[in-house]
């Protein structure tokens, strides 16, 4: 009986603690793992109502400004990038900067403040009224002394519809951009006490692309200077602009007689340093040298048509060249045929041994019978390859189909692109012969990597490839011309579609190949 009633105490004493509030026990579990996780800030922030942390700080049963800090240093080694970002505060995205930065001033609890968060693994701000119609998200910089700033933004929304103005007091620097844009600089001189503000204004309307502004590269002073020197090639120097100490160096446009570009020194004689178009990062304006390698001449010849191009001698850009068609000569083409144990010495150069020179020299292959290449098999009739987005989980079941000769393609391609060559020697395909090329990538950003280093780039007009509409633009990079149309997938990931030395007009071969294309 005693037991009995003892169990029954026991149980009463469960009962009742059980009914304790579980705030408290959450609080101490809460301080105990060292504070949530930066992921579960983020997914406040992404929540209805869009609160921003400094709002999650102040809100019930969630810790203090102070502790989502801790955290946030605590995550940052198992999140990286991305949990930093998240607990980063404007205040400490904006220190040592000489401004005061407000976010929805006059509106504390707005539901639309920029944040920080990560794009392509830089640290952005980005507005925060993404799919809220006909809303304003508003970002403000009080200069607190004269100064000469400089940053970047990108802007990416539906065309014509939500748009992007940034203005300096009463003076719009930039005046209602829209679309889905590439990074673009910004400079100006501000007086102490002028105001700059940006502003992502959004119709009633559908939302497009990432719906929102990013900022990012915030510098006060004098932008960076890199100067390109051509080192005995042709022209002087040459200079870019770094904003933010971050950029993708410009394409190089120098030449040397007979020479190859193989990158970027410190030193007129230094060794190569950087590539061209490398992404770089520097606290200081930088001098760089032209490194010039030897090279061969290399002249192609198909039945009188004839395009001569430079190859780099033992591996001068860190890959060895396939061998010259002719071996530099020091002596009379015949020599070699002669016998110099019976001939006699002094034979003169001009016999007719050159006579049966043309028979040794084989003939250029016709359109018909290409020369026979397993490296690159042709690509007549239909084409399946499955492209895979480099890091992700994205694929792309490519179709296209190629004319019945003239085009070929690599015997293995890379898992995430697929390339397409009109040659009738497949024999002979080098790195700036023209070509097709399908490319499937994680995200616009990847497909943007190189455009800093872009030159003359002009929009085109959008088409549709396998009923999906891609945007279009044309440039110039690494001395190769390019036609561009990208988009995003509907199973993920972004395509790229460039198109250099091939005619895609209307009716040719490379529109035709164009108008093929489906995705499984």
């Amino acid at each position: 009986m005693m037991k009995k009633r003892l169990l029954a105490l026991l149980m009463a004493a469960v009962m009742t603690i059980s009914l304790l509030p579980t705030t408290a026990w959450a609080h101490d579990a809460a301080h105990a793992e060292g504070i949530r996780d930066t992921e579960g800030v983020e997914d406040v922030q992404g929540s209805e109502g869009d609160r921003d942390l400094e709002e999650v700080s102040d809100s019930e049963n969630v810790p203090g400004e102070d502790a989502v800090d801790a955290a946030a240093l605590a995550a940052v080694e198992d999140d990286g990038p991305a949990a930093l970002a998240a607990a980063t505060t404007l205040d400490s995205y904006f220190e040592g900067l000489p401004f005061i930065a407000e976010t929805e001033p006059g509106s504390p609890s707005s539901t639309k403040k920029w944040k920080v968060t990560t794009l392509g693994g830089d640290t952005v701000l980005m507005s925060g009224n993404k799919g809220k119609s006909s809303s304003t998200s508003t970002l403000q910089l009080t200069f607190t002394g004269d100064t000469h700033l400089t940053f970047e933004y990108k802007v990416s929304s539906e065309k014509n519809c939500d748009k992007c103005t940034i203005t300096l007091g009463s003076d719009k620097l930039v005046n209602g951009e829209s679309g889905d844009q590439n990074w673009k600089p910004l400079e100006l001189d501000a007086k102490s006490g002028q105001v700059l503000t940006v502003v992502y204004k959004k119709d009633s309307g559908v939302d497009r692309f990432d719906d929102c502004v990013y900022l990012r590269n915030f510098s006060a002073g004098e932008a960076l200077v890199v100067t390109f020197h051509a080192n005995n090639g042709t022209e002087d120097t040459a200079q870019q602009k770094v904003y933010g100490g971050k950029a993708a160096l410009k394409a190089n446009t120098f030449t040397c007689e007979n020479k190859i570009f193989a990158g970027w020194a410190a030193a007129a004689d230094g060794e190569v340093l950087y590539q061209d178009g490398e992404r770089i990062t520097t606290e200081t304006s930088l001098d760089l040298y032209a490194v010039w390698a030897d090279a061969y001449t290399v002249t192609f010849d198909n039945d009188g048509a004839t395009a001569t191009v430079m190859t780099p001698r033992n591996g001068a850009l860190g890959r060895r060249p396939p061998p010259p068609a002719v071996e530099p000569q020091t002596e009379p083409p015949a020599e070699p045929k002669t016998d110099a144990a019976s001939e006699p010495a002094s034979e003169p150069a001009s016999e007719p041994a050159a006579e049966p020179e043309p028979e040794a020299t084989a003939e250029p292959a016709p359109a018909s019978a290409p020369a026979d290449n397993p490296d690159y098999p042709s690509a007549a009739g239909l084409n399946t390859q499955t492209l895979e987005a480099f890091g992700t989980d994205f694929t792309l079941v490519l179709n296209v189909t190629c004319p019945d000769q003239g085009w070929y393609k690599p015997a293995t391609n890379s898992f995430g692109d697929f390339k397409l060559f009109p040659t009738d020697d497949p024999s002979n395909i080098f790195s700036g012969d023209p070509r097709i090329l399908f490319e499937l990538q994680r995200d616009l950003d990847r497909i943007n990597y190189y455009y800093d280093s872009f030159e003359n780039v002009e929009e085109l007009t959008p088409r549709t490839i396998g009923g999906v509409e891609l945007a279009g633009r044309t440039y110039k990079n690494v001395g190769m011309w390019w036609t561009e149309y990208y988009g995003e997938m509907p199973t993920g990931g972004w395509l790229s579609i460039r198109i250099s030395g091939v005619d895609i007009e209307p009716g040719t071969e490379g529109d035709t190949i164009l108008n093929s294309v489906t995705f499984g």
